[in-house]
């Protein structure tokens, strides 16, 4: 597959290569809103396949009481997914145990979670202790910058 040679060197697909290294089931990549981490999580769907699923989405999917079950089980089953913009999420305590479902499924998979939040403040509005303790087993990385280098 022919990957951009400019896109290849921003910080985050850099971070996720690395993390890919690692045997760490999950990346959450932090940082501000255009600093590269859905191009990132592109990246490596398209080298790698996988899911990229948007976080409004996967609270709508995992959720409703009307779920689509196919799309959970794809979800489920990915190899590889990215699930973008945490901390957009409509229904934050009903969505907790959305995402607790998706880490807790995930965990011999690799998943990488972006969000614009900061550290401190993820760490807040995620505070269920199950959810902290499976992202134990996470590389979490701060994007500061844009620099592509």
């Amino acid at each position: 597959m022919l990957v951009d040679s400019n896109i290849a060197r921003w910080k985050p697909i850099g971070f996720i290569d690395a993390w890919l290294e690692t045997d760490l089931p999950f990346l959450v990549m932090l940082g501000f809103p255009g600093c590269g981490k859905t191009v990132g999580c592109a990246n490596m769907i398209a080298r790698l396949g996988g899911v990229y699923v948007h976080t409004r989405d996967l609270e709508r999917i995992f959720a409703s009481s009307f779920s689509n079950r196919a799309e959970q089980q794809r979800i489920k089953s990915a190899r590889y997914a990215a699930i973008d913009d945490l901390g957009t999420e409509v229904n934050r305590e009903r969505f907790v145990g959305a995402l607790y479902e998706v880490i807790d499924l995930r965990q011999s998979k690799r998943t990488i979670f972006t969000s614009n939040l900061k550290r401190k403040f993820f760490d807040t509005i995620y505070k269920d202790s199950r959810i902290q303790r499976r992202l134990k087993r996470a590389k979490f990385v701060v994007i500061k910058d844009v620099d592509k280098k």
